[in-house]
């Protein structure tokens, strides 16, 4: 009985002795959850910053693709404008390089004309002059009849 009671007690002490180990082991994993706890909420807050700066930088990064379109947009719209205006000179200068073409063959004509003019008016003098002479000499041919019948007479 007594050697019952000596395995008894022998089993009481190594279930006692088994039960503070597993306290301590379930203490040391109790410690070790608490600890990956803490390292998967700091991991967590870690994450949570970084996707906030990456949210922030992202938010910039659509700012400033905002910004370049629109000023794409602003110098898309200049181009059109010089474009534009380029094309509308260019017209103009067309048009001023006809009508300079044109005034320059009207000045011609008109001084052509004038030259035409100026033959005809010295022809239609030479011609009265001519006339005047041939009067003039038609006088003096009367002239000298009329002397030479009056000194008949």
């Amino acid at each position: 009985a007594k050697s019952r009671e000596n395995r008894a007690v022998l089993e009481v002490e190594q279930l006692t002795k088994g039960m503070k180990t597993l306290n301590a082991e379930n203490v040391e994993l109790k410690d070790q959850v608490k600890n990956l706890k803490l390292h998967l909420e700091d991991r967590e807050e870690s994450r949570s910053k970084e996707l906030d700066i990456s949210r922030n930088r992202l938010a910039s990064a659509d700012r400033q693709l905002e910004s370049t379109s629109r000023e794409l947009d602003r110098s898309t719209q200049k181009q059109e404008t010089y474009e534009n205006v380029t094309q509308v000179l260019e017209e103009k200068l067309k048009e001023t390089q006809m009508k300079l073409e044109q005034s320059q063959n009207e000045v011609m004509k008109a001084q052509a004309d004038a030259e035409l003019a100026e033959a005809r008016a010295v022809r239609a003098e030479t011609a009265a002059t001519s006339a005047s002479v041939y009067k003039i000499k038609l006088s003096l041919s009367n002239l000298k009849e009329t002397k030479t019948i009056v000194r008949m007479k």
